[in-house]
């Protein structure tokens, strides 16, 4: 007689929860300050809008990862999956997390991108005015560039890596518990 494997789902259910509240505080947050956040967005809003489409498909990789580990121990509770497939659980697991967390790190990227792209920029405007032309609205348009991208760029890498860890830590919780 094998043993029936039983895994509670609370931890990684309050997972799931712990995620929603941090993006409610921060849709909240983003509320109250949105005319700053729509200040800064248009410092150039191709760049920010391609940050924010990034961002939203780690968010959205983010909670489906955690979701797939919810139902993995639903169907592990219920006698869904066999010992045979058990490997098949912990090989997905081992890898359900790995696009969120390179997406967090691609924000970075494309936030430093910006940054350096504006720089030139500022720095094409502030040789303009040396030479005596008026490169001053190109310099702070460069300037803007630079900082708008890299606003948007860390804080979408810093809210990715929360959700990240947050679903790192029920799939931990699974695999741990399948192991036992």
């Amino acid at each position: 007689m094998t043993k029936q494997l039983y895994i509670h789902t609370a931890p990684i259910y309050k997972a799931l929860i712990k995620m929603a509240l941090f993006l409610a505080f921060i849709a909240g947050a983003a509320y109250g300050a949105r005319e700053n956040i729509v200040a800064i967005w248009h410092g150039n809003p191709e760049i920010n809008s391609f940050i924010a489409g990034i961002f939203a498909l780690g968010v959205w990789l983010s909670l489906s990862s955690a979701r797939k580990v919810a139902r993995a121990a639903e169907d592990i509770n219920s006698g869904n999956v066999e010992s045979p497939e058990f490997t098949q659980v912990k090989a997905w697991l081992d890898i359900a997390g790995s696009p969120a967390s390179y997406i967090a790190n691609i924000l970075v990227f494309i936030g430093l991108f910006g940054t350096f792209w504006g720089m030139l920029s500022a720095i094409g405007g502030i040789s303009l005015i040396a030479y005596g032309a008026d490169g001053l609205p190109e310099a702070m348009e460069g300037m803007a560039t630079a900082l708008s991208t890299s606003i948007f760029g860390l804080a979408g890498s810093i809210i990715l890596s929360f959700l990240q860890m947050q679903a790192g830590n029920s799939r931990r919780y699974l695999l741990a518990h399948m192991e036992a």
